[in-house]
């Protein structure tokens, strides 16, 4: 376990409340599920994810997994 945690130390990201919550209030998306979606347009990333409704809001961001494995590149 301690292996694990030095090995993701510092690999945290801190999302703009204020994106989620304006990705959230735009979308009718949860402010949860929101914050995904911010983190991968700050990190400039797909968001890969098997929930409709952010597939259907965010068909810019949001991508199944199988998808992803196909082009992984943004």
């Amino acid at each position: 376990m301690a292996e694990a945690e030095s090995l993701m130390s510092g690999g945290g990201y801190a999302v703009v409340s204020a994106e989620g919550l304006e990705i959230a209030t735009a979308s009718d998306c949860s402010a949860y599920d929101a914050e995904f979606v911010a983190l991968a347009c700050d990190l400039r990333a797909p968001l890969g994810t098997l929930d409709k409704a952010g597939l259907e809001a965010f068909p810019e961001t949001a991508v199944t997994p199988p998808r992803f494995l196909a082009d992984p590149a943004p």
